[in-house]
């Protein structure tokens, strides 16, 4: 990662003493696609491939591991200390289980709500409307406008919209 958008984003950006919204514009004039204006403090984005869309609010301590692009869409709520994983491991021989890395991008569509201290991996889509309960390990693609908990996280609840 560069050192520059390191150090802009991940300590002065980060910082718990930087305004909200100075902390966004600093985030858009690095480069990362975000129309939101609420951006917690000590969050940690490791490059560029970031969009997060109109409405938004992103707590504390959200990590963004995005080797592969992660799209944030509009009105979703991402409380604290989630996680966002896009880079794992293939599994290798007996000699070295964690074999070669891969990338993959996660989709999070419009009005989800993501709970505290969740895991969401690479290649997922959480369809609009879904919530993540807190702690859950999102490991496969959701239906939109139901409720998924656990690790893994298995849907416990249809929503109806309206």
């Amino acid at each position: 990662m560069n050192k520059i958008f390191f150090f802009f984003v991940n300590i002065l950006a980060a910082s718990r003493f930087m305004p909200k919204r100075i902390r966004c514009v600093i985030y858009k004039f690095l480069g990362i696609d975000s129309y939101s204006k609420t951006f917690g403090a000590e969050c940690r984005i490791t490059t560029k491939e970031l969009s997060i869309g109109y409405g938004c609010y992103i707590n504390r301590n959200v990590i963004f591991d995005n080797t592969a692009r992660i799209s944030i869409g509009n009105n979703v709520y991402i409380a604290m200390g989630v996680h966002f994983i896009t880079e794992a491991h293939h599994v290798g021989t007996c000699c070295k289980r964690a074999g070669k890395n891969y990338a993959n991008s996660i989709i999070v569509e419009d009005g989800c709500w993501i709970g505290a201290d969740s895991i969401i991996l690479p290649g997922v889509t959480i369809k609009h409307g879904t919530i993540i309960g807190a702690g859950s390990v999102v490991t496969h693609d959701t239906d939109s406008n139901a409720l998924y908990c656990g690790n893994p996280a298995m849907k416990k609840k249809e929503y109806c919209d309206g």
